[in-house]
């Protein structure tokens, strides 16, 4: 989990800026905001699908399901803190960008940025809360989550604009 959420996003981004290098500087802001993107959906992928095979694991799950409050609560709280953990993947790429690397990284509408951050945080929470149960069912699908993460990059537009990809 840390891997996917500290390391791993800007190991993207440093490699994402150095391909950067003698271009167009201004898609800097691509590569911030695409590196968050993969902290994020890792931590779904990884985190978010196995939050109830975690609680059967250690043993929790028959006090979490016994207590008063609903498990469906449980598990929403617990995507939402994931998600919301792996959104500093972005504030640290977006760190790295600025201050080691010295790109002048600016968000030309704020407002509509962060609003559509915060849908996708949701988009991602709601994911998240259908392929849990699925998780919890169906332990081969395992592979299946290994398997969802790369292809995302690349079609998600994570580390690029979805308009470069080829007709």
């Amino acid at each position: 989990m840390i891997f996917g959420v500290v390391i791993q996003p800007l190991l993207i981004a440093t490699m994402a800026i150095y391909m950067l290098k003698g271009q167009d500087i201004s898609r800097g802001i691509y590569v911030v905001v695409g590196s968050g993107m993969t902290g994020l959906w890792t931590s779904l992928l990884f985190r978010g699908t196995f939050n109830i095979n975690t609680e059967r694991f250690m043993g929790t799950l028959e006090g979490i399901v016994a207590s008063p409050t609903s498990s469906g609560t449980v598990v929403i709280g617990k995507t939402l803190a994931s998600v919301s953990v792996s959104l500093l993947s972005m504030i640290r790429s977006y760190s790295v960008a600025a201050l080691v690397f010295r790109l002048p990284l600016t968000i030309a509408q704020p407002l509509p940025f962060f609003a559509s951050l915060v849908i996708t945080m949701l988009a991602f929470i709601s994911f998240g809360l259908l392929i849990s149960p699925l998780m919890a069912v169906n332990l081969s699908l395992t592979g299946w989550v290994n398997a969802l993460e790369y292809p995302m990059y690349i079609l998600g537009g994570f580390l690029f604009p979805i308009l470069l990809l080829p007709g």
